[in-house]
C-alpha cells in the first residue's frame, strides 16, 4: 500500500513538472521589437505531422485551425499568412535569419501540445517592401549585394554575404534582405561584417524565470494530465528526449545565452558553414601542389588572392555630417591610391615570376612551359581578385555614403517637424517663429525630395532595369513627402489668422523649391500622379538620350565602313594600275632586247654551266639558287638601271644648257659695263672739281691731305 501510494505521489510531481515546463516554454517572446510581427511556422519530419502554427497578438505561438501541417511551397505558406492575419496587409514571406525555439507543437486529433523545436520562423511582410535597419556597432563594415540578374532564397543570400565576410577575414553579424522580385525571392543582401576579434562590452545574460500565470487551458491540462496513464507519459518523456537532443545537435557549440541575439547569428553562420561544401581548402592543397611540383618555390605574393583586410579606411570608422561629402570624396581617393598599389605590387611580383621562369627555361625548358602555364593562370586569377575586391570596396563606400545621407535627411526632418510642431503649441503662438519653423521643414522636406529624384536619374544613367525595379519605392517615397507637406500646410488651418497671413506664403514658397528640380509647370502638383509623371519623363529623357547615342554610334559605324570600303576600293584601283603599267614596261623591255640575245645557242649556255664549280650547300638548294631565277632578277635590275640612265642624262644636259645660258649673259652685262672701257660713272649732280678729282683718281692720284693725316698717324 505505501508503495502504491509513493508511485501516485511521484506521477503527480511528474506531471506537474512536465505540466509548468510545456506552460513555460509555450509563453515564446517574439523577437525584440518585434512582439506583434506577424510570424508563421512549420515542422517537417519524417513520419510525423504537426499542425502549424503563428504568433498571436500577446505573443503566444498558436496553432492552426484549418489544420495546416507541414509546408514547403512558398505559396501556401503566404496564403497562411494572409488567413492567419486577415486584418493586415500581407504582401510577401521571409525566412526568419535566426533560429527560434517553438514549443507547442500539436499532432492532429490531439489536445497534449508539449513537443518543442528550434525552427527559423517565416516573417509575414505588410505593405510596401522595406529593408531591415542593421546595427554597425564601431569597428564592423556594411556593405550590400546586388544582382538584378539573380532571383535567390534568404538563405543562399546569407550563405553569399557569409562568404564575401570570410574573404576578408571577417564574421557575418546580420544582414537583411533587398528589393524582392517573387515570393520568399530577391534580388540582393545587406549584412554587417565584424571582425573575428571584436569584442562587445555587453554582459551574458542569464535566463530569467518569468512567474507562469495560470489559465483556463492550463487547468484543462491540469485535468486530462491526471487522466494519463504510465503510457502517454513515457511517449511524452521520448518526445522531451528527442527534443532535448536535437537542440544538443544545433546547439554543441553555441553558448548558453538562448536570449542573445549573438546565438541566433552564430546558429545562422554554423547552418551556412555546414550546408556549403568548403572549397577553399581544395583549392589550396592544389596549389601547394603545383608550387610542389616546380623546380623552385614560388613567392606566396600572387597565391593570396584576397589579402586580409587591414586598418579600415576613417571614413567608415568616424562620421561628421557637416563634412561627408567632402570625406566621401577624400576617400574614394584614398581607395584609388590603394588600388594602384596593389597593381603595383602586382606587376612587380609578375616581373620576378618572368625572370624565374627565364632561369628555369635556361636548364629545363619542359619544366619551364609548365612554369608559364601555372604562373599565367595564377597572376590571371590575381588580377580577377584584385578587380572584384577594388569594386567591392568602391561598392562599400557608396553604400555607406547612401545610408549615412539618408540617416542625415530623416534626421534633418524629424528636427524640423519637431520645430514647427512645438512652434504650433505655443501661447499664444509666434508667427514669426511658426513661419522659420515651417520654411525649415518644407526646405528639409524639399532636399529629401531631390535626393530621391537625384538617386533615381542616377539609377536610370547606371542600370536602367534596376531603376525600373526600383521605381515603385522610389514613387511611394515621393508621395510620403507629399503627403507630409500637405498635412503640414494643414497645420495651418487650426489658426486662421495664421492661415491667413502666412498660407499663401507658404504655398508660393514650396512651389518656388520644387521649381528648383527643372519641374515643369504642369507637374508641380503634389500628387501620386504628378511624382508618377515626374518619373516617366526622367525614364524617357533618359531613353531618348540613350536612343540618339545608339544612333550617333550606328552612324559613325557606317561611316567608318563606308571609308573602309572607298579605302579598299582605291587600293584596288591603284593595284590594278601598277599591274597594268608594269605588263606595258615590261612589253617595251621585251621588244627593246636586241635579237642577238634571244637567238644565242642553248649549247653554249649548256657548256658555261657545266663549267661552274657549285660548293655544296649551293648543291643542296638547287631551288633557290638556279639560273632562271637570277637571270630574273638581272633583268628587272637592267631595266631599272637603264631609266634611271635616262633621267640622269636629261638632268645633266638641263644642267649644262642652264650653264650656257647664265655664262652668255654674264658677258653681255659686262661688255656693256663702264667698269671695262676704264673710267666710272660720275654723279651728275656733283661739282666740276670733283668731277676733275674723281678723273684724277682714276689715273692713280692720290690726295695729299689724306696722306698727310696718314704720315702724320
Amino acid at each position: 500500500m505505501k508503495g502504491m501510494l509513493a508511485l501516485a505521489a511521484l506521477l503527480g510531481v511528474l506531471s506537474t513538472v512536465c505540466r509548468v515546463q510545456a506552460v513555460s516554454e509555450r509563453l515564446e517572446l517574439a523577437p525584440a521589437g518585434g512582439r506583434s510581427e506577424p510570424q508563421v511556422a512549420t515542422l517537417c519530419e519524417a513520419g510525423e505531422v504537426y499542425l502549424a502554427q503563428h504568433m498571436g497578438e500577446q505573443g503566444r505561438w498558436v496553432s492552426s485551425t484549418d489544420k495546416k501541417s507541414c509546408m514547403t511551397d512558398k505559396l501556401e505558406i503566404l496564403e497562411y499568412c494572409k488567413k492567419a492575419y486577415p486584418k493586415r496587409d500581407i504582401t510577401n514571406i521571409v525566412e526568419s535569419s535566426h533560429y527560434v525555439r517553438v514549443s507547442g507543437w500539436c499532432k492532429p486529433g490531439r489536445t497534449k501540445c508539449k513537443l518543442s523545436r528550434w525552427v527559423k520562423p517565416y516573417r509575414c511582410l505588410e505593405g510596401p517592401f522595406q529593408s531591415d535597419a542593421l546595427l554597425v556597432p564601431e569597428g564592423c563594415l556594411f556593405d550590400h549585394l546586388h544582382n538584378q540578374t539573380k532571383c535567390w532564397e534568404s538563405h543562399r543570400w546569407n550563405a553569399t554575404a557569409a562568404e564575401t565576410c570570410r574573404e576578408r577575414n571577417m564574421n557575418l553579424r546580420s544582414f537583411a534582405m533587398l528589393l524582392p522580385c517573387g515570393i520568399s525571392l530577391f534580388s540582393g543582401v545587406e549584412f554587417v561584417c565584424c571582425p573575428k576579434h571584436l569584442k562587445e562590452n555587453v554582459k551574458a545574460k542569464k535566463p530569467i524565470d518569468l512567474p507562469i500565470p495560470k489559465s483556463v487551458d492550463d487547468d484543462l491540462d491540469e485535468d486530462e494530465d491526471d487522466l494519463d496513464d504510465e503510457d502517454d507519459l513515457d511517449g511524452d518523456a521520448e518526445d522531451e528526449d528527442n527534443s532535448d537532443g536535437d537542440l544538443e545537435d544545433v546547439l554543441s557549440d553555441q553558448p548558453d545565452d538562448d536570449e542573445s541575439e549573438e546565438e541566433y547569428d552564430d546558429l545562422d553562420d554554423y547552418d551556412t558553414t555546414t550546408s556549403r561544401p568548403s572549397t577553399t581548402v581544395s583549392t589550396t592543397e592544389k596549389a601547394k601542389q603545383e608550387a610542389t611540383a616546380m623546380p623552385l618555390p614560388v613567392s606566396t605574393s600572387t597565391q593570396q588572392p584576397s589579402q586580409p583586410q587591414g586598418t579600415p579606411d576613417p571614413y567608415l570608422t568616424h562620421f561628421d555630417p557637416r563634412s561627408e561629402h567632402q570625406s566621401y570624396k577624400q576617400a574614394q581617393m584614398r581607395l584609388e591610391e590603394v588600388h594602384k598599389e596593389k597593381v603595383t605590387k602586382v606587376m612587380k611580383d609578375w616581373s620576378d615570376l618572368e625572370e624565374r621562369y627565364q632561369d628555369i627555361r635556361a636548364h629545363d625548358p619542359v619544366a619551364a612551359d609548365a612554369f608559364k602555364r601555372w604562373m599565367t593562370a595564377r597572376f590571371q586569377e590575381t588580377v580577377a581578385a584584385l578587380e572584384e575586391s577594388g569594386a567591392a570596396e568602391k561598392h562599400q563606400l557608396s553604400a555607406m555614403h547612401q545610408q549615412r545621407v539618408q540617416e542625415a535627411v530623416k534626421q534633418r526632418n524629424e528636427e524640423a517637424m519637431s520645430c514647427y510642431t512645438a512652434a504650433l503649441n505655443e501661447t499664444p503662438p509666434n508667427m514669426h517663429r511658426i513661419q522659420k519653423c515651417l520654411q525649415k521643414l518644407l526646405r528639409a522636406l524639399h532636399k529629401d525630395r531631390h535626393h530621391t529624384i537625384a538617386h533615381y536619374k542616377h539609377l536610370l544613367d547606371s542600370s536602367l532595369e534596376q531603376a525600373q525595379r526600383e521605381k515603385p519605392a522610389t514613387l511611394e517615397h515621393l508621395a510620403e513627402i507629399d503627403r507630409i507637406t500637405n498635412q503640414s500646410l494643414l497645420m495651418l488651418e487650426r489658426y486662421p489668422d495664421l492661415s491667413a497671413k502666412i498660407g499663401r506664403l507658404m504655398d508660393d514658397y514650396v512651389l518656388a523649391l520644387r521649381s528648383k528640380d527643372e519641374t515643369p509647370g504642369l507637374l508641380l502638383a503634389m500628387t501620386r500622379e504628378a511624382e508618377a509623371a515626374i518619373l516617366d519623363k526622367y525614364q524617357a529623357d533618359v531613353a531618348s538620350k540613350q536612343q540618339d547615342y545608339l544612333t550617333e554610334k550606328e552612324h559613325q559605324k557606317q561611316l567608318e565602313r563606308a571609308r573602309k570600303e572607298q579605302r579598299k576600293a582605291e587600293r584596288g584601283e591603284l593595284r590594278t594600275e601598277q599591274e597594268q603599267h608594269e605588263e606595258g614596261d615590261s612589253a617595251i623591255d621585251t621588244k627593246d632586247i636586241p635579237q642577238q640575245q634571244s637567238e644565242q645557242p642553248a649549247a653554249v649556255a649548256a657548256m658555261h654551266n657545266e663549267g661552274v664549280v657549285r660548293a655544296a650547300h649551293s648543291m643542296t638548294h638547287d631551288v633557290s639558287h638556279s639560273e632562271p631565277g637570277y637571270s630574273v632578277r638581272r633583268e628587272v635590275y637592267h631595266r631599272e638601271s637603264r631609266s634611271v640612265y635616262f633621267t640622269l642624262a636629261f638632268a645633266g644636259i638641263a644642267l649644262m644648257a642652264a650653264a650656257v645660258v647664265g655664262v652668255a649673259v654674264f658677258k653681255r652685262r659686262s661688255a656693256r659695263s663702264p667698269h671695262s672701257q676704264g673710267f666710272i660713272e660720275v654723279d651728275q649732280a656733283a661739282t666740276p672739281e670733283e668731277r676733275h678729282v674723281a678723273n684724277m683718281q682714276i689715273n692713280g692720284y692720290e690726295n695729299p691731305t689724306y696722306k698727310y693725316f696718314e704720315v702724320k698717324e
